[in-house]
């Protein structure tokens, strides 16, 4: 499974820079500054801080999982419930 990173939105809205990115399935937003006071690269850089923690979060590895492992225990016993019985009753492959 990819890794996900979030490089987040910065829109000017009513003279306020404001970041915005999904956390937790929601979009979340911060007012980063107003506009006239900082430039929109010191706005990015305020987001992409304000992102760090989320995507290092993100970051982790959860358990790998073979590709082998996965046919075997997710692939073939969802597709087994759609075989004719002929096919189902055939020996199970001992190559694994």
């Amino acid at each position: 499974m990819r890794k996900r990173y979030q490089e987040g939105n910065l829109k000017s809205e009513r003279g306020y820079w404001i970041g915005q990115w999904w956390e937790g399935g929601r979009r979340r937003s911060r007012v980063l500054g107003k506009t006239d006071e900082i430039p929109k690269k010191e706005a990015k850089s305020r987001l992409v801080t304000a992102l760090a923690p989320i995507n290092l979060k993100n970051d982790r590895d959860p358990e790998k999982i073979r590709f082998e492992d996965f046919v075997w225990e997710v692939v073939f016993p969802f597709y087994q419930r759609k075989w004719k019985l002929s096919t189902q009753s055939l020996p199970p492959n001992t190559a694994r």
